[in-house]
């Protein structure tokens, strides 16, 4: 199979480490991947030499700003070139275009992965061309059945339509992770961009609730972002400056696990973090809002407590109870097994073959939505 993956720019966001992670994975299957850029390949969660390393073809448009027929153009002409069966497309930001370089080019799937609930929020120009090219997109995924769901109500997509397919983390830099050693400190952390969704000001401002009465506690972030400046400022304000570390970004997030007790996640709006499956992944439990496919994987595997967004008080409630002697090993060995069950590289990687074969299999044996002069692709003149 010869299966392209569209997305607007590598960055560090889910979106980018979900791609990554199956291109890598279906790579390794023995699949042609081709991960193609709209934008730019910016701060990759996978560096370029280790795309390149494992036969993962890779290709920018840098394309500005508005609609770019010339890029539309040459992605089709990429897929009649390299053969490409399946059209696999991150977010509303792109799929117009692997419709449009579909049917230009006689390419029978495409896909589309929705990665979270806040990436439906669009302007009403943006949502109509997001569902216009959703009826010509073979299935529309979503992270979790919470996403799945939001898109068939708010597209007005029909429930044959999507599907949804848990995201998957490679597990081999987590597995030997054991419970850190007790020094007398109770580390917090957390992992993730500094921007408005993840709200990490409401996270500091619950581990200052905790820090009054347990000040052995520490919280470590892991990340960079735009708030970075106004959540130190923060944590000064709250005196709590010399128990908050800003780790700053790293590609070596195991490192960073190992060195923690418990991690938190404040976010206003998830999918299905990468970050969060990561830490289950390490033993850790989870301190987490209530958001997204969150909530399903957090009750499923019992691993954690769940608190409601945007509550302070509720969140340090919450991480009052992940102090000792509450539980935290056994919990953190229940979200374990559960990412080895369910959200491997390998699950979501044979997940998403399946999907694509199917839908390639109804295209041989219906007929296909593509115009009939469209079938083998055009002659551009």
């Amino acid at each position: 199979m010869r299966v392209l993956e569209l997305i607007n720019r590598m960055g560090l966001g889910g979106a980018e480490r979900m791609l990554a992670t199956l291109a890598l994975a279906l790579r390794s299957r023995g699949h042609s991947v081709h991960i193609v850029c709209l934008r730019e390949f910016a701060d990759s969660p996978v560096p370029r030499e280790h795309f390149e390393a494992a036969g993962v073809r890779l290709w920018e448009l840098k394309k500005t700003d508005g609609f770019s027929f010339s890029s539309l153009r040459s992605i089709a002409e990429y897929c009649r070139s390299e053969g490409i069966n399946v059209i696999h497309a991150h977010t509303h930001q792109v799929n117009h275009y692997a419709v449009g370089a579909a049917l230009l080019a006689g390419v029978p799937v495409v896909v589309n992965t929705i990665h979270g609930i806040s990436a439906l929020n669009m302007q009403w120009w943006a949502k109509g061309l997001f569902r216009m090219s959703c009826m010509l997109t073979d299935r529309v995924v979503g992270v979790c059945e919470e996403v799945s769901t939001a898109a068939r109500k708010r597209l007005g997509l029909p429930a044959s339509q999507t599907e949804v397919i848990y995201n998957g983390i490679q597990t081999r830099d987590y597995l030997s992770i054991s419970p850190r050693r007790p020094d007398g400190r109770f580390v917090f952390g957390t992992a993730g961009r500094l921007a408005e969704v993840k709200n990490h000001r409401s996270m500091i401002e619950a581990f200052a609730m905790v820090h009054r009465s347990h000040p052995h506690c520490r919280l470590e972030i892991l990340g960079s972002g735009e708030l970075q400046a106004e959540l130190e400022l923060l944590t000064e304000r709250l005196g709590i400056q010399d128990a908050v570390l800003f780790r700053g970004f790293s590609s070596d997030i195991g490192a960073f696990l190992a060195g923690i007790d418990c991690f938190v996640l404040s976010s206003r709006s998830e999918g299905l973090p990468m970050a969060l499956l990561e830490a289950m992944a390490a033993g850790l439990p989870v301190v987490t809002t209530a958001v997204g496919g969150v909530t399903e994987v957090i009750k499923e595997a019992r691993c954690g407590w769940l608190c409601p967004p945007d509550d302070v008080v509720a969140l340090a409630e919450a991480m009052f109870s992940a102090l000792p002697p509450a539980d935290g090993i056994e919990r953190g060995a229940q979200g374990r097994t559960s990412v080895l069950r369910r959200y491997t590289d390998d699950v979501m990687a044979d997940s998403y073959l399946d999907l694509f074969q199917r839908m390639l299999k109804r295209c041989q044996h219906t007929h296909s939505p593509l115009k009939p002069e469209l079938q083998g692709g055009v002659e551009w003149k």
